[in-house]
């Protein structure tokens, strides 16, 4: 697939892995913050290369072009999920809060 034209918010319903095919669209130039999201993965990938699966339509699915130092990417990644979290507990009812598994999975 190649790299969207002049888009930085790509929306496909499915896709093998988003962190794959943004992967692929950094390699071929792809704006920083260009960002792709998807109701569903045929191919997505865990920890340690571990297959990961989420049914269709039911988590957010979304992988970013992100260039930043490699030695502040762990950094990026942690704030990143503590502001999605703080957003996302604005909108849950008094009482139910938004918890960190892993800092990609809210």
């Amino acid at each position: 697939m190649d790299l969207p034209a002049r888009k930085f918010l790509v929306y496909r319903h499915t896709v093998g892995s988003t962190n794959e095919l943004t992967r692929h669209w950094y390699r071929q130039g792809a704006p920083d913050t260009t960002t792709l999201v998807a109701d569903y993965q045929t191919a997505g990938k865990g920890r340690a290369g571990r297959t990961w699966h989420s049914p269709a339509a039911c988590n957010l699915l979304l992988s970013q072009v992100f260039q930043a130092p490699y030695e502040c990417l762990p950094l990026v990644t942690m704030a990143g999920a503590l502001a999605v979290r703080a957003t996302i507990d604005e909108f849950l009812p008094p009482g139910i809060h938004c918890g960190i598994k892993w800092p990609n999975d809210l």
